[in-house]
């Protein structure tokens, strides 16, 4: 018999003719190989389950939600908190309508069950925009003016004609249409040498009428009287309305369109060298009289007139997170059936790749932790990842790996800085804790340092 290291399992290879699955690996009764790391992942891999019904741990709830004191797979565990004491069973023990005081009948209260019956509310909650019987009959009758009605995890606009999710409330955006969204928000004030958009967002003072919109208001660029440009953008002395002075990026300038009304973009500004700039090469850079070549390091080879790649490279691979899954495909293949890579994350929200260590690390901004898995498919009974967070209130909406270094760098939205980490989550210190705009991405080059 051929020994079992040296057959490459899937996740839906058949062992019939065996009676045990290679290390690593789970057996179902069906006879099918899935990976360990499949069990107990909150989705049914087996025929009827059973990798799900072994001692699992429950899931991770929400912030905000409630958990039921036993868990069984494929029954409700987390809640949200108006289903406490509501006189409905969600939990499979029922937890949730254990040690209730439920409100006694009032006269005048409206009930929630139909033939005058089951759960009863103040009658200021009858049409009062929002579903707070289960039943949904206190939105029932309202009018025609009355709007739409939301559900207790929403946030009802105060024109009554949408209903948003709750996580959109104090976004910074006008995401009702009337603004009722972004009323009443505890903003944190702008540091020193910021500009605060009558969104309460904070950009650099230097963008404040620099003849880009950066406000999505565009408050930074009204009552202006004069134009300054910042370091990483170039002033057409007449390039705006009326022949006025005008900022563009830096990276219009030389690219043989004409955005200055005098051409100053592709005439004046056309003599520097292009190899000391990021960017214009993948590796190796040599600067010519008005332009620049790029080329290749040993063992790699030209893709195009900037790209390299090496010769002997293995097949491009495709990571990103969407919500509630990190996702893995390979871009010049037909579709993949399973392009999951890790189901059931809460809030998905940066990615990033070791590539000595072959490890996936991403962060949950629900969860609010970093997240790993080594990739190690060929040692699947070594796929055990790990995660960190840091206490209080913290928002890792982004992050870079340093695999030079060993460190994560971690964008945080709520206390606006950058955080660093050891690459196992230890030794946590502030990069950068001042002047920084709601950070929602960072990007790193270890190569230099």
């Amino acid at each position: 018999m051929q020994p079992m290291e040296s057959h490459h399992y899937s996740l839906t290879d058949s062992v019939a003719d065996e009676d045990i699955c290679p290390s690593g690996m789970f057996r179902c009764p069906e006879g099918r190989c899935i990976l360990s790391l499949r069990v107990c992942d909150y989705q049914k891999d087996c025929d009827k389950g059973e990798d799900e019904f072994q001692a699992c741990p429950p899931p991770e709830c929400e912030p905000g939600q409630l958990s039921c004191g036993q868990y069984v797979w494929n029954k409700t565990y987390c809640i949200p908190p108006h289903h406490r004491c509501d006189m409905t069973v969600d939990c499979v023990d029922g937890t949730d309508e254990a040690e209730c005081t439920y409100r006694k009948c009032q006269l005048e209260d409206f009930k929630c069950g139909r033939n005058n019956s089951g759960p009863c509310l103040p009658k200021e909650k009858h049409c009062d925009g929002y579903y707070d019987c289960r039943s949904r009959l206190d939105e029932e009758g309202c009018g025609p003016s009355h709007g739409v009605s939301c559900s207790l995890d929403q946030f009802r606009c105060a024109n009554g004609q949408r209903c948003i999710d709750i996580v959109q409330k104090c976004n910074h955006r006008n995401d009702c249409g009337d603004n009722s969204d972004e009323e009443g928000c505890n903003f944190p004030p702008c540091h020193n040498g910021q500009f605060r958009c009558s969104n309460a967002l904070c950009i650099p003072a230097s963008f404040h009428c620099d003849g880009f919109r950066d406000c999505m208001d565009g408050t930074d660029e009204q009552n202006c009287t004069a134009i300054a440009c910042p370091e990483n953008k170039f002033l057409c002395p007449r390039g705006g309305l009326n022949n006025t002075p005008k900022c563009i990026s830096r990276s219009q300038l030389c690219d043989g369109k004409k955005d200055c009304e005098d051409s100053a973009d592709e005439e004046t500004a056309c003599y520097h060298d292009e190899c000391a700039e990021w960017g214009f090469c993948d590796q190796l850079c040599t600067n010519t009289d008005g332009s620049y070549k790029c080329s290749c390091a040993p063992g790699y080879g030209p893709i195009d007139r900037t790209h390299c790649a090496a010769a002997n490279s293995t097949a491009m691979m495709l990571y990103f997170v969407h919500d509630r899954s990190v996702w893995r495909i390979n871009p010049r293949l037909k579709p993949d059936p399973s392009p999951q890579l890790i189901a059931n994350t809460t809030g998905a929200s940066g990615l990033d790749y070791h590539y000595d260590k072959n490890m996936l690390f991403w962060s949950d901004v629900k969860t609010r932790k970093i997240h790993s898995r080594p990739l190690w498919e060929e040692k699947p009974h070594l796929m055990v990842g790990m995660d960190f967070n840091l206490p209080g209130t913290w928002a890792p909406v982004a992050l870079a790996v340093d695999w030079v270094g060993d460190k994560i760098y971690c964008a945080d939205s709520i206390g606006q800085k950058i955080d660093v980490f050891e690459i196992d989550g230890r030794g946590h210190a502030i990069v950068l804790g001042s002047n920084l705009t709601n950070p929602g991405d960072i990007a790193l080059d270890p190569t230099v340092g």
